[in-house]
């Protein structure tokens, strides 16, 4: 069955979130996630605050949930979390697919437009994204500091 997030579905983000990969490198990088706040969020507030979570649980597609966020002021979507991570196996696969085909549904019937996720280019879920119907739009490089610089000032 696959559907928004409801109360019923807590107790399965929950254990799944942990087992999930941030879409979202930038912020991932300046924020801890939390899927279970956001879907919650979403879910109090009628969608208007939080990130909409659709949530899968089938015998024969598996189990897992993805995670969207609204960009302001426009008719699209960014796909920033999704649980199980694919390394969980098969699986998972049959899961993400179902997923990324139901929430595209989901959003279309709102009148988004676009649907836009930040993935590696070469990498096991960018090639799921591409056999779901999604192309490449553009590329951008992260770079990140291990840990702050000191001042360097002598002792």
């Amino acid at each position: 069955m696959f559907g928004s997030f409801t109360v019923g579905d807590s107790l399965r983000v929950y254990r799944l979130q942990r087992k999930g990969v941030s879409l979202d490198p930038q912020r991932s990088l300046t924020q801890p996630s939390k899927p279970l706040l956001g879907a919650w969020l979403a879910f109090l507030t009628q969608q208007e605050m939080g990130q909409p979570t659709y949530v899968l649980s089938d015998l024969h597609d598996g189990e897992g949930f993805v995670q969207l966020r609204f960009r302001p002021h426009q008719a699209a979507v960014d796909v920033s979390f999704m649980a199980p991570a694919l390394e969980a196996g098969r699986d998972a696969t049959k899961a993400w697919s179902r997923l990324l085909d139901g929430a595209c549904v989901e959003v279309a019937r709102r009148g988004i437009q676009r649907v836009f996720a930040n993935l590696p280019e070469s990498s096991a879920e960018a090639d799921l994204f591409y056999q779901s119907g999604f192309t490449l739009y553009a590329g951008e490089d992260i770079y990140r500091l291990p840990r702050s610089p000191g001042l360097g000032l002598p002792e």
